[in-house]
């Protein structure tokens, strides 16, 4: 994801590329949970995520199907993790990516999913408690 790194890809990774590689990546990673070390690399990879996601999404050329279908993804991930992945989700990707308004706004149909509003709900209440 850092572009001095990416640039040394020959040839250069297309936008497909990172929308196949990185979900699956993210997944893959958040889901080691056995050590301290996995939920460093769990925070990281989420954190990561998180930017990535943002820099989609303040990108004018990037299509609104392209962030849809992220946030349709993140959505089943979401669904389908246990209770403590899914706290994990909340705290290392939602909350910070509800800490810009419009991004908020666009993930608000989670408002009305029995499984995902749990989610939005509390990443909503730690974007409250922001100074």
């Amino acid at each position: 994801m850092d572009a001095r790194y990416a640039r040394k890809i020959v040839p250069s990774l297309e936008l497909s590329d990172y929308l196949t590689f990185v979900p699956s990546f993210t997944k893959r990673c958040m889901q080691m949970q056995s050590s301290n070390e996995a939920i460093e690399g769990q925070e990281l990879v989420g954190y990561e995520f998180m930017r990535w996601f943002v820099s989609l999404y303040e990108d004018k050329s990037i299509s609104r199907e392209t962030l849809v279908r992220l946030k349709r993804w993140l959505a089943d991930f979401y669904r389908e993790s246990d209770a403590e992945l899914r706290v994990s989700l909340v705290n290392i990707i939602l909350e910070h990516l509800f800490e810009n308004k419009k991004i908020r706004r666009f993930f608000s149909d989670w408002k009305t999913d029995p499984i995902l509003s749990q989610a939005y709900e509390a990443a909503e209440m730690w974007i409250k408690g922001l100074p």
